[in-house]
Order: structure tokens, then C-alpha cells, then sequence
């Protein structure tokens, strides 16, 4: 099961249905990638829309306070889901945008909750400084960070967790140019919320780290690295999927 945690200016009035069928497009990524890449997991795929906190608007996003209490509130939620499936736990993991990767790491460094895995994006920081710091299963964070995300990698509310010394694993959705990922199978995001949009390569890899596949995502190759410059191209056993699922779905 995904919990996807928001971040700035999201509104039950303004964004609550905009963000139902982002978890959507999350549920039918997940849909289409578990019956391949982890088939003997379990009988489905789960994706929670939370808003269980007031996220902040132009006034006050420079301040953690909203982050401090949208963590306990968070805390309380992957509790109960724990408690209520006692016996028949199902792999639990958050997926965390923006402010919202903030909101994440300070609900999983209070040592009152586990997950078994942490997706953030365009995350700008927190006081955790490392992913060790995190109750999180080892080797299961996640970072990625869009061309041309202002957000992304400035540790505005402390330590950058698309750092290498943070730990995490490193989603590999930069790309030198081309937004429209430079003819790779799945589109990189560009910009700041484009991350979990239909046909992007940070859905598609979400979607596998929600399902135990994290070992497939593009997380090994860092910008740089490599002939390609830390553009992972293309090959059957990364994606995982049939031929008749790589229609553009944007």
C-alpha cells in the first residue's frame, strides 16, 4: 500500500480531486507493473490520497510548524493502517512530494512508525541527515529530483537527501536537454509537479518501488556517471512491462 503525502499549497477545497486522481494514476502504474514485476507479492495494489494536514500556502512555507504537526498526524495514520492489519501486514510506503518529503522524514525519525519503503521527490530537506536516521527498511529510500525543479536539492529546511552522504537511492530523472526524455521509452519529469504524471519516468519507478521492485529502478546511475552522462537508456528487463502498456498515456 502507497500513502502519497502532498506538499505546498494543497487544499481539500482547492486540490482534493486533482489529488485523488493523481493516487490514481499511481494505483494504475502499480496495476500494471505488479502482475510482472512482483507477481508472487500478494493479490493487489492499495494507494492512499492523504491529506490528513493542512499544507502551507504563500504565507507561511518557509516555516516547519505545519510539517511538525502533518508528522504526527502522519505518524497516527501508518499506525493505524499497521494496526488494523495485524497478522496480514501489507508492504507499506510513502510517496512524498515536495514539502511533503519533509512532512515524511520527520514522521520517520520519531521512532514511533516503520514503512517499508520512502519515495521522495523534489524533496528540499530536513533536519534528518541521513537515511539511517530514517525507520524506513535499509536501502529502501528514495530520492529523485527533475530537470529544472527549483526545489529540488536546495536543503532549504536542512540537509539535501539527493546527496550522496544522505544515502538514499538516487532516481535517475535528469536529462541534459530534451524534456521529453531524449527517446527514452518513458518521458522524464521536468519541473517541479510533473513527478507521478502519466508516462513519466519517476511514475513508472515509483510504481515499482511500491510493488518491491527497487532493485529495477533507474537509482544507480547518477548524473555524470557513464558514457550516456547519467542518462539511463532503455532495456526490457529495467521496465517490465508489454508492449501494449508503452502507449503514450499524457
Amino acid at each position: 500500500m502507497s500513502v502519497v503525502v502532498p506538499g505546498i499549497f494543497f487544499t481539500v477545497n482547492g486540490q482534493m480531486a486533482d489529488f485523488t486522481a493523481t493516487a490514481g494514476d499511481v494505483y494504475r502504474e502499480q496495476a500494471t507493473v505488479a502482475p510482472v514485476a512482483a507477481p508472487a507479492d500478494g493479490p493487489g495494489v492499495a494507494v492512499l490520497a492523504w491529506m490528513g494536514y493542512r499544507t502551507p500556502g504563500i504565507s507561511d512555507f518557509m516555516s516547519l510548524d505545519l510539517a511538525h504537526l502533518g508528522a504526527d498526524r502522519l505518524v497516527r495514520t501508518l499506525d493505524g493502517i499497521r494496526s488494523v492489519r495485524t497478522g496480514h501486514e501489507p508492504r507499506l510506503g510513502v510517496v512524498a512530494h515536495s514539502y511533503g518529503s519533509t512532512t515524511a522524514m520527520i514522521a520517520l525519525s520519531s521512532g514511533r512508525v516503520t514503512v517499508d519503503s520512502l519515495t521522495m521527490l523534489g524533496s528540499p530537506g530536513s533536519a534528518v541527515t541521513t537515511a539511517d536516521q530514517l525507520a524506513v527498511t535499509p536501502g529502501q529510500v528514495y530520492v529523485g529530483g527533475a530537470h529544472w525543479d527549483p526545489i529540488a536539492g536546495t536543503g532549504f529546511f536542512g540537509t539535501d537527501p539527493g546527496l550522496a552522504a544522505f544515502g538514499a537511492a538516487r532516481l535517475d530523472l535528469l536529462v541534459a536537454d530534451d524534456p521529453d526524455g531524449g527517446g527514452d521509452v518513458f518521458r522524464q519529469p521536468f519541473g517541479h509537479n510533473d513527478y507521478l504524471k502519466p508516462g513519466t519516468a519517476s511514475l513508472h519507478d515509483v510504481a515499482l518501488i511500491a510493488v518491491g521492485r527497487g532493485d529495477l529502478v533507474r537509482g544507480e546511475h547518477h548524473e555524470g556517471d557513464g558514457r550516456h552522462g547519467g542518462i539511463v537508456q532503455a532495456t526490457p528487463d529495467m521496465y517490465l512491462v508489454r508492449p501494449q502498456d508503452l502507449q503514450p498515456r499524457d
